[in-house]
């Protein structure tokens, strides 16, 4: 900071004023004062009239009123960001956006328009830059906060019309293929549409005919297979992501594990386990495909979901797999292996455990957390990078089943049943670029399919919808904005317990000025001697008679302690009398 920079502060610091961090909503850009090479919030001049109304109107009336008579300009406060005891009063720091296309030419001669960028660049230059910061933050959050609702409410009801839309039916079976085009009918996107519907809450008749087409396709070994989306050879063997699939849809709507059909499938998923994980698919003339993460992951979810015991081995399994990181990869880092965590791994693997009943806090959830959130990206459309895999179906005929791990929506879940929610800047972040994912027509984009709409990401999105906003049961604007609103209060609290300290610094303060004064006093009287000297007192009184002496010392020593003494006392009386005179006024 420049000198001319702390003389402003230092003069402000005795008027009425706050400092204000002004945001320009159509120029997405923040409206400073340079002084020098420096740059400074705003500085609203309050009058008497305006702070003696702020106890009845509040802050916030004042930050509106003050802005518009000063500055010309139309904005809504946001909060306080900053408040610390000053020399005379608290200094207050406020924010503010001025909304809609204003002229920002009446904030004086003196103002920049600079982004959050430019700031950032300049950050040598910004007093207090990190207060833009955070004022850009609660901006954002405020705007989410509102908007929130509805945007997911919209996003739920055209994901519906579109899966409506276009459904499939083939050989009188109804549901819906991958790429949801009409034609052929998939098994495992037929299990994914249901479970759509089932996490936007709708369960009724309209899924019957899917239902049926599922129960209708199942192996006679109690599993389903994958019917479309199989690389390579063409394979009818059950699959573990297919059975789980359609497991959870099943359960989804309502059918326990006593149900024939719900009972054969969880049958040949438990007999499937392999040292408690489970692989894509069951052993081919005595080759066992190995176990992998994602299966486990679903048949973890799926049994924990029934109830099963199995669960346990799965979870121990699971446990055993995960990466030094904190994260998960395809397969688990063991027997010197070396393997890549990635966030689609994690997610789904903390869904498992958590849904198994592993506490949030148990330390591999915490690790696992904690690798989500190093791998967040606010500034990518999806802030959590996606991955594919393919897993071995069958060695014999090397079928394998291609899939697309849409990470976004599944670490977003895993955050809010970690304990996050909206209230969080990443799952608040995370949410409002998932809903920037949704196409007009209510189909979703995913960067591991550009140009196709797939059935997979409808159904990933609406799930972790579901999971955030179950989190939000009540209002949700309270919600997003509490970390801000603590940030105020700490703030305030901050700044009252300074003043607090600063009085019982009064004693202290009161000694500096008598001894100020008792210093002021001994150089008057000097000055006095001084004087009397250069007008030669002192020889008139060597030449005097003993007595007329004597009188001559006495009085011209009362006459300089009373030069001395009377100006400070008349002042302390002064000071004394004008407080008690504003005491008076104040309680009156």
């Amino acid at each position: 900071m420049n000198d001319g920079g702390r003389e402003e502060n230092r003069l402000d610091d005795r008027g009425r004023s706050l400092e204000l961090v002004l945001y320009a909503e159509n120029r997405e850009a923040f409206v400073v004062r340079a002084v020098g090479t420096d740059l400074l919030p705003l500085r609203l001049r309050l009058d008497r009239a305006a702070t003696r109304d702020a106890g009845a109107s509040g802050l916030g009336a004042l930050v509106t009123r003050a802005t518009k008579e000063q500055f010309g300009l139309d904005v809504e406060y946001i909060g306080l960001l900053a408040a610390e005891p000053g020399t005379h009063r608290p200094c207050l720091t406020v924010c503010a956006v001025a909304r809609g296309p204003q002229e920002l030419s009446g904030a004086g001669t003196r103002c920049r328009i600079m982004s959050i960028n430019e700031l950032t660049a300049r950050s040598g230059d910004v007093e207090r830059a990190t207060l833009f910061a955070t004022a850009l933050s609660w901006y954002r959050a405020t705007i989410v906060a509102r908007e929130l609702p509805l945007r997911v409410r919209d996003a739920v009801d055209k994901s519906l019309l579109y899966l409506e839309n276009h459904r499939s039916i083939e050989d009188h079976r109804w549901g819906w293929n991958l790429y949801m085009d009409g034609h052929s009918l998939g098994l495992l996107s037929t299990a994914e549409g249901i479970l759509a519907h089932v996490h936007a809450g709708v369960t009724g008749d309209q899924l019957e005919k899917p239902v049926e087409s599922l129960e209708s396709m199942q192996n006679s070994d109690g599993g389903w297979q994958v019917r479309k989306s199989l690389v390579g050879a063409h394979s009818d063997q059950s699959v573990t992501e297919s059975t789980c699939a359609v497991l959870w849809a099943l359960h989804g709507i309502g059918r326990s594990d006593s149900d024939p059909v719900v009972a054969a499938g969880l049958g040949w998923l438990e007999s499937l386990q392999q040292d408690g994980g489970w692989a894509s698919a069951a052993p081919v003339e005595g080759t066992a495909p190995e176990p992998q993460v994602f299966p486990t992951t679903c048949a973890v979810r799926v049994l924990a979901r029934y109830g099963r015991s199995d669960t346990a081995k799965g979870v121990a399994w699971l446990r055993a797999a995960q990466h030094e990181d904190g994260g998960w990869g395809a397969l688990p880092a063991i027997g010197g292996r070396t393997q890549s965590s990635s966030p689609a791994y994690t997610a789904y693997t903390l869904v498992a455990l958590l849904t198994a009943g592993v506490a949030p806090n148990d330390p591999a959830v915490q690790r696992g957390v904690a690798y989500l959130r190093s791998c967040f990206d606010p500034d990518k459309e999806e802030p959590w990078e996606g991955t594919a895999h393919t897993s071995l179906i069958n060695p014999r005929t090397s079928s394998r089943l291609d899939f697309r791990h849409f990470a976004t929506p599944w670490a977003l879940a895993a955050l809010t049943m970690a304990g996050a929610d909206l209230s969080d800047p990443i799952v608040l972040t995370g949410t409002d670029r998932l809903l920037r994912l949704q196409d007009p027509d209510g189909a979703w984009r995913c960067s591991l399919t550009p140009g196709s709409r797939v059935m997979w990401a409808t159904h990933d999105a609406l799930y972790a919808l579901r999971t955030v906003m179950d989190t939000a049961r009540n209002d949700v604007e309270p919600m997003v904005l509490e970390p801000y609103r603590s940030e105020e209060s700490v703030a305030l609290e901050s700044c009252a317990v300074a003043v607090v300290a600063g009085r019982d610094r009064t004693p202290a303060r009161e000694r500096r000025r008598w001894f100020q004064t008792a210093w002021l006093s001994v150089l008057t009287v000097v000055v006095a001697l001084v004087t009397l000297n250069q007008l030669d007192v002192f020889q008139e009184l060597l030449t005097s008679s003993n007595a007329d002496k004597i009188w001559a010392w006495a009085a011209t020593l009362l006459v300089t302690l009373l030069v001395a003494v009377a100006p400070n006392v008349v002042g302390e009386e002064y000071r004394v009398w004008r407080n008690r005179r504003a005491g008076r006024r104040t309680g009156g």
